[in-house]
C-alpha cells in the first residue's frame, strides 16, 4: 500500500500487565512499511513505555492522571486533540477504561474505523455503575468488536453485539528464550531453592479473584503429601491483598516455604526453575501467564473459567479444576508433583500446542490482516478477516 494505515491504540496504562505486554509484542511485529502504530496510554506512560520506545512504536499521554471527574475531562480533551491532529484511520480500544473514555471521545473526532477489544469476562460490569449502559451504546458505533476467547465472546453476544462485527483473536506469547544454566542456577540458589524438593509457580497479580487464597489452602490439605521441601513461587503485583496472603499462610505454617517476589518485567526465569504452573481464577478471559508456562514446557493446574477451558487440554497439557476447590486444586497438585514422567509428557504436549496455536507471529498476523481489511473495506465481515480459531 502506498500509504501506511495509522492505528491508534488507546489502553489506559502502560504498566507491567498482561494485555499490555501482548499489546508491546503484537506491535513489534506488526508496525511496519504497512501499518503504523501508535499508543495513547490514558495515566502516563508506565514502566513499558521505554519498550515501547525502542521498539520505534510513538507513545502519547496527557501529563495529567487523575481519575476525578475534572481529571477525566482533561484526559478527553487531550485525546480528542490527539484524535484531530494524528487523524488515524483506525482508533482500537483495550479494556474498559479505554474503551469507555477512547469510545466517547471517538464520537467527537474525524470518522475513523473503531475497535474495541474486550480481554476478560463481563463480571466487572456489575463493579462499574453504568458501564454496561455505556458499553452497550458504544457497541452499536463499532465496526468491529473483539474477544480473545470463546467465553468472552459469548459475553459479547448476549449483550446483542451482531455476529457480522465481532470474532475471536487469541492471545499468543513469543517463543521462549534460552536461560544459561549459570543463570539459573544463580537465580535457585537466591530462592534457596530445596534440590529435591518440587517447585510451583503462580504468576498473577495478587487480586482476589485470581484465587491465591486457593492456593494457599490446598498446599495445606496437601503439603503432607509433599515433604517440607517444596516450594511456592509468587509472582505479581501486589493489588491490596498480599499483607491478608502473608498472614494465612503464617497462621497456616507454610509461609517459609513461599516466595513473594513480586512484579517482575521478565517471567521466564522463574518459570524455567518451576515444575508446576498454578492458576487458580475465579473467572478468565485468557490467560497469557497459562501460554507462557505451556510454551516453557511446563504441566499447567487452572480452574475449567473462560478461555482456560480453550488453552488447556485436561489430562493433556494440564489439569483442569472447578473454581474456589481447594480440595481438588490439592488433588491435582499432589498428583503432579508426584509423577515426574506426567510432568514431562504434560509438558512437551504443552508446548507443541503453543507453538502450533497460540504464536505472537500468528496473532499479530490475525490484526495486520485485519487493520489492512478495515482500512479498505469498512464493511467486511470481521470473523472473515480473523479466521477461525483453534
Amino acid at each position: 500500500m502506498a500509504d501506511r494505515i495509522k492505528v491508534l491504540v488507546v489502553i489506559g496504562q502502560l504498566e507491567i500487565g498482561g494485555t499490555e505486554r501482548q499489546l508491546l509484542d503484537v506491535s513489534r511485529e506488526i508496525d511496519s512499511d504497512d501499518i503504523e502504530i501508535i499508543v495513547y496510554a490514558l495515566r502516563g506512560d508506565g514502566s513499558l513505555a521505554g519498550s515501547f520506545l525502542a521498539a520505534g512504536i510513538r507513545v502519547i499521554h496527557p501529563h495529567h492522571h487523575s481519575r476525578r471527574w475534572l481529571g477525566l475531562l482533561r484526559t478527553a480533551v487531550h485525546l480528542i486533540r490527539t484524535f484531530r491532529s494524528e487523524r488515524p484511520q483506525i482508533a482500537h480500544f483495550f479494556l474498559p477504561e479505554a474503551y469507555v473514555l477512547g469510545g466517547l471521545c471517538s464520537l467527537l473526532a474525524p470518522p475513523c474505523v473503531r475497535i474495541m477489544s474486550r480481554r476478560s469476562l463481563n463480571y466487572y460490569q456489575r463493579r462499574w455503575l453504568g458501564i454496561r449502559a455505556i458499553e452497550r451504546i458504544l457497541h452499536r458505533r463499532m465496526d468491529g468488536i473483539l474477544a480473545n476467547s470463546q467465553a468472552v465472546l459469548s459475553d459479547l453476544q448476549n449483550e446483542g453485539v451482531p455476529d457480522h462485527i465481532s470474532g475471536v483473536v487469541r492471545n499468543g506469547v513469543s517463543a521462549p528464550p534460552n536461560i544459561a544454566d549459570s543463570r539459573l542456577a544463580a537465580l535457585r540458589a537466591e530462592l534457596k531453592l530445596n534440590p529435591t524438593g518440587i517447585v510451583l509457580i503462580v504468576v498473577a497479580n495478587l487480586i482476589p479473584y485470581k484465587g491465591h487464597s486457593d492456593v494457599l489452602d490446598a498446599l495445606v490439605r496437601a503439603r503432607d503429601r509433599l515433604g517440607e521441601a517444596w516450594t511456592l513461587l509468587l509472582v505479581g503485583a501486589d493489588h491490596g491483598v498480599e499483607a491478608e496472603l502473608k498472614q494465612r499462610a503464617k497462621d497456616s505454617g507454610i509461609y517459609g516455604n513461599i516466595r513473594w517476589l513480586g512484579r517482575q518485567s521478565d517471567v521466564y526465569p522463574y518459570l524455567a526453575v518451576s515444575d508446576i504452573a498454578i492458576l487458580a481464577s475465579h473467572e478468565e478471559g485468557f490467560s497469557n501467564a497459562v501460554l507462557e508456562a505451556m510454551a516453557m514446557q511446563l504441566p499447567v493446574i487452572a480452574t475449567a473459567v473462560g478461555g482456560n477451558l480453550e488453552i488447556v487440554l485436561d489430562g493433556e497439557t494440564g489439569i483442569l479444576v472447578p473454581p474456589e476447590n481447594s480440595q481438588m486444586l490439592a488433588t491435582a497438585i499432589i498428583g503432579l508433583a508426584n509423577n515426574s514422567e506426567l510432568r514431562q509428557e504434560m509438558g512437551k504436549a504443552g508446548q507443541q500446542r503453543v507453538l502450533r496455536y497460540f504464536s505472537i507471529v500468528q496473532c499479530a498476523d490475525v490484526y495486520r490482516r485485519l487493520y489492512i481489511g478495515l482500512a479498505q473495506k469498512r464493511r467486511t465481515s470481521i470473523r472473515s478477516l480473523v479466521g477461525a480459531s483453534p
